[in-house]
């Protein structure tokens, strides 16, 4: 008879502690691999990404950049570079590497990997280049330094052995390279002016990207390569450069454990943005800069009603094809020599000479401080405090009103009622006309230094107290007035439209009219405002500015001629300021020319090149309709 089974249970309670030990343990393990392959599961998808795949961005060709009558100022041209794709000497490479190891171990010297890796790399690919040497007759020998650099950090890209290539060279390379040789000819553009310094200032230049990645491209995660980019300096090409830079190509790829390419997976084209059509009429801009030609200034003209800039000039100048596609340290040296960086327009300071006694006009009649037919008794000079300031003419003008003044300039006009307004309004003024700030014009780098001074700037600034003497000067635009010539502009086109602002731009819009200014009217009544725009067309007619008549054009306008010391020295700045028609104005032209004291004067210096201006601006815009 078989004995019962007997149960004696365990009762080592250690024993216990160690099943419920394990079993939490395995919950643990299996909470954790849980979470890893579940939760984590896009975070270890992406880390395997990141080490498997990589990005080679291509950018694209900029956008051309039009004139606005669709005229080419900027455009591309081909660039042509041989280059050696590393990824396709890999083996070679390889090969090279191993042999070399073997014969110095059978040699017995001891092997230095990383030198000996740094040899077998260049024999190889100076292998390939020796064969082009000879046949574009040139001497190019690879440097190590920049070998290993590709090597190790930009294998995934071709690397340039022969640059700037010419047609004749190109031609002689694909005849003769292999369809499946590691040296290819790559073509890529860059800047090319049909024009070269024409509107250089306005245009601008590019030059390397420091980022070459641009914001919200796909696979940002990834290791990425990237085909040099370049990105605007100056002008358009920086104030609109997402805007011309277009939108960059790009190819992703799995890479060998070695970070060589092994299967591409993705391939995008480069997209060329639409041209960007500029406010510039190139005809007239040419014009501008040959009455430029030899001088140091700058010449702008505006469209009135819509503030688009119809030229903008600045002297002296350089052709932006020496600057693409790199800047030659002696063209740098030479430009900035002749001080040919400077945007004159936009960056130049100069006191506005006459051409601020329309504002001082306006000033009078806004605080009544003369009525429209107010005689003065002009004298050859004007004491104020101990100390006589003279008319810009030997000779005195007698019986002067507002008309006459503007016509002719009459400072000891100017001088009386300006110290009857005083400093404060005159300033008021000027700031109500927005000389006292910058423009706004989609340029880079236009100056914040202008200056309209008051008492207050002058105990801040210069420590001292506002003399009658400070007055004087201001109100024939001398002293410390500092302007531009873009805010004169902006001045002539506002007075022009009776309003007191201007907004310029440097862009075409056909829909563009003077609401996008957001001006005030000036405030004076249409008599008073005729009054001034009267002695203006008589300046323009028979006064300081008749050397610029045009046949059949009414012309307001007026000259100035300024003194400026800076440096320690001084010289004298010819204005002319105006626009035409008067009776409906469309352009309005301001020229600054900075020259010797002795030799350059307002209406002699300036008139003539505002004829000129004026000029081919009617020819173009303002024909006569055709009879019918």
């Amino acid at each position: 008879m078989t004995k019962p089974f007997e149960y004696h249970p365990n009762k080592n309670s250690r024993l216990f502690s160690f099943y419920y030990l394990a079993s939490a343990l395995i919950c643990i393990l299996i909470l954790g691999l849980g979470y890893r392959q579940l939760i984590q599961n896009n975070d270890y998808e992406k880390l395997e990404e990141k080490q498997s795949l990589r990005r080679i961005l291509q950018p694209a060709p900029r956008a051309e950049i039009l004139d606005r009558h669709h005229k080419l100022l900027v455009g591309n041209r081909p660039v042509f570079t041989a280059v050696i794709y590393l990824t396709e000497l890999r083996h070679e490479c390889e090969k090279e590497y191993i042999d070399r190891v073997r014969t110095l171990r059978e040699t017995g010297i001891n092997v230095n990997r990383d030198e000996l890796r740094s040899e077998a790399h260049l024999a190889v690919v100076q292998k390939y280049i020796n064969p082009l040497n000879a046949l574009l007759d040139r001497n190019e020998k690879i440097n190590t330094k920049m070998l290993e650099t590709y090597f190790r950090e930009r294998r995934l890209l071709p690397m340039p052995i022969f640059k700037d290539l010419s047609i004749q060279e190109y031609a002689i390379l694909t005849e003769n390279l292999p369809i499946n040789s590691p040296v290819q000819v790559l073509i890529e553009t860059t800047r090319y002016y049909p024009n070269g310094s024409l509107a250089a200032h306005v245009l601008g230049y590019i030059g390397s990207s420091d980022d070459p990645t641009p914001p919200n491209t796909p696979g940002k995660h990834l290791k990425t390569f990237s085909f040099k980019s370049k990105i605007g300096k100056t002008g358009l090409e920086k104030s609109f450069n997402d805007r011309i830079a277009g939108i960059p190509g790009g190819e992703i790829w799995v890479v060998d454990p070695r970070g060589f390419q092994h299967q591409l997976i993705e391939k995008k084209m480069p997209k060329q943005s639409p041209p960007l059509v500029t406010s510039l009429d190139s005809d007239l801009q040419r014009v501008a800069e040959k009455c430029l030609d030899g001088k140091t200034g700058a010449i702008v003209a505006l469209d009135v009603e819509s503030g688009e800039v119809l030229a903008l000039a600045s002297s002296p100048t350089y052709d932006l094809n020496q600057l693409s596609p790199s800047i030659p340290s002696q063209v740098h040296e030479s430009i900035t020599q002749r001080g040919a960086w400077l945007n004159r327009a936009t960056q130049g300071l100069y006191p506005p000479g006459s051409a601020f006694k329309i504002i001082a006009a306006t000033a009078f009649l806004r605080n009544s401080i003369i009525q429209p037919d107010e005689i003065f008794e002009c004298g050859p000079s004007y004491k104020v405090g101990n100390r006589f300031f003279h008319e810009h003419e030997k000779i005195a003008f007698g019986e002067v009103n507002l008309r006459k003044a503007v016509k002719h300039s009459s400072n000891v006009y100017f001088y009386h009622f300006g110290l009857k307004l005083g400093a404060e309004k005159l300033a008021e003024e000027a700031k109500f006309f927005n000389l006292h700030q910058p423009t706004g014009i989609d340029l880079p780098y236009e100056t914040t230094r202008m200056v309209i001074p008051n008492t207050a700037w002058k105990k801040a600034k210069i420590k001292e107290s506002w003399m009658g003497g400070d007055t004087a000067n201001m109100v024939i635009g001398q002293g410390y007035s500092l302007v531009t010539p873009l805010q004169m502009a902006c001045f002539a086109a506002s007075f022009a439209r009776n309003e007191n602002k201007t907004i310029p731009t440097l862009v075409h819009d056909p829909s563009r009219n003077r609401s996008v200014h957001k001006a005030e009217p000036i405030g004076l009544s249409e008599e008073h405002y005729q009054l001034i725009l009267d002695g203006m067309m008589q300046c323009a007619d028979s006064g300081s500015a008749r050397f610029s008549k045009v046949p059949g054009l009414t012309i307001a306008a007026k000259t100035g001629t300024a003194q400026r010391h800076l440096s320690g020295k001084e010289y004298t700045v010819p204005w002319f300021f105006g626009f035409a028609p008067a009776k409906n104005p469309k352009i309005a032209l301001v020229i600054a020319i900075e020259g010797a004291t002795d030799t350059l004067w307002g209406g002699t210096t300036t008139g003539p090149l505002a004829q000129t201006i004026f000029s081919t601006y009617k020819e173009k815009y303002l024909k006569p309709a055709p009879t019918k």
